[in-house]
């Protein structure tokens, strides 16, 4: 936080709140909670197993799309790129669609 936006931020503070002003204040923080919560919730309360297209790869526990993502389409680090590489070394630019590579139309 640089010096302006703490000097900003410290002034808003010292002013008196209104009624209004401090249930404003109170609404956004419980808001600000509830969403906090949601996005703290397990991994494994997702569905990670590949049947929606999301699923976990690897020892570092990476989060793929095996449905959209050019290296990992169809199933964890399977690469569009070395699939549809031309002998030739003809450039082909690959996109994955629902799990399947196919090269750019």
């Amino acid at each position: 936080m640089n010096a302006t936006r703490f000097d900003r931020f410290a002034r808003i503070l010292a002013t008196d709140q209104t009624r209004r002003g401090a249930a404003r204040l109170l609404a956004g923080g419980l808001v600000a909670g509830l969403l906090t919560r949601r996005a703290t919730e397990p991994v494994s309360a997702l569905q990670l197993d590949g049947s929606n297209g999301w699923a976990i790869c690897g020892e570092d526990q990476l989060i793929a799309n095996l449905w959209t993502e050019t290296v990992h389409c169809g199933a964890c680090f399977h690469s569009c790129w070395e699939e549809l590489a031309s002998p030739s070394g003809e450039l082909v630019i690959p996109v994955c669609e629902h799990g399947v590579c196919k090269p750019r139309a």
